[in-house]
């Protein structure tokens, strides 16, 4: 018999159904290394101009006073900018965060009531 194994490549979205998400531009810079790809890992803040107005806006590294969000899912940058998907509500649970995803207390804040992180 055939061994298969099955898992789930992004679990840091906690009740989906209640997630609100908008598609955005992620800029290339956020990307790490992996695999040969560079990939901006699920969970990520990122900040700039208001995307929700300014559909065109290229999304980068968040700060406590620009972010917009958090990233669905991981976003393949390899050839420069790429599309992804921006959770602007919902709930994130830390402890699948890639390690080297960081989001700072001043981002939580500034997130709060938007975006709920849980550790669980």
């Amino acid at each position: 018999m055939e061994k298969k194994e099955f898992y789930t490549p992004n679990a840091v979205v906690v009740f989906p159904e209640k997630a609100t998400a908008l598609g955005g531009i992620i800029s290339s810079d956020l990307g790490v290394t992996e695999n040969g790809r560079k990939i901006v890992k699920a969970g990520t803040p990122v900040g700039g101009d208001d995307f929700t107005v300014k559909d065109q806006t290229v999304l980068g590294a968040a700060t406590a006073d620009n972010v917009q969000g958090v990233l669905y899912n991981d976003v393949d940058v390899t050839n420069g900018n790429g599309n992804g998907t921006v959770m602007v509500s919902g709930y994130i649970n830390e402890r699948y965060l890639d390690s080297r995803v960081n989001v700072s207390d001043d981002i939580k804040k500034a997130l709060k009531n938007k975006i709920t992180f849980i550790n669980r």
